[in-house]
Formats: C-alpha cells, sequence, structure tokens
C-alpha cells in the first residue's frame, strides 16, 4: 500500500498532480495515524482503496486528493480552516461536499 500504487493507475501524471496527491497521502496517513476501523484494520486503508478508484475512473488529481482526504474533518478533527490552508479552496469545497452527502438520509 503506498502513494505509487495511486499514481501508477492515472498513467501521466504531471509533477504538480504527484506532488499533490503525495501531499493529501502523507496528511491523510498522519490524520489518520491511530484511526481504526471496528474490524481492527487501519482506516488508511479505505482512504488509499478510495483513491484507487478514483485514479481507476480517470479523476483528476484534486479528485483524487479530496478520497484520499474525505474523512479528516468528521473522523479525526482535522478542520475545514486547516483543509483550506493546506489544500486551497476547490478541496476543501470537494471534502465538505463529501462530508455533507454523510447527513443526508436516503428513502
Amino acid at each position: 500500500m503506498s502513494v505509487k500504487d495511486i499514481l501508477n493507475l492515472i498513467g501521466f501524471v504531471s509533477p504538480e498532480d504527484k506532488e499533490l496527491i503525495t501531499k493529501a497521502y502523507s496528511f491523510a496517513e498522519k490524520a489518520h495515524n491511530d484511526h481504526k476501523r471496528n474490524s481492527g484494520e487501519p482506516y488508511m486503508v479505505h482512504l488509499y482503496e478510495t483513491a484507487k478508484i478514483l485514479a481507476g475512473l480517470e479523476m483528476g488529481a484534486k479528485t483524487i486528493a479530496a478520497g484520499l482526504l474525505h474523512d479528516c474533518i468528521e473522523d479525526v478533527g482535522v478542520t475545514s480552516g486547516q483543509l483550506q490552508e493546506e489544500f486551497g479552496d476547490e478541496i476543501n469545497r470537494l471534502v465538505l461536499g463529501v462530508t455533507e452527502l454523510g447527513l443526508l438520509r436516503y428513502r
């Protein structure tokens, strides 16, 4: 499990996109360091698999980065302001959008 696996799924990746995805991966790994799923599995596995799916669907680097970061706000106490500062407005809004989807009740 590494960021290289995700980058390899993208095909051509610009240096800027590589830097962004690597930064998001490292940030998520640090933020979820001691976070485990109910099964005992490290939570980072979920984020890694999410990013792999997004890369396989040929999503852009910002979407992949948001996939890696999508549970930071609701699960480990990272603030929207911290994401804004580290990753900019677009990624922050993507993460907030995914967080809001989790609040919807489907019937």
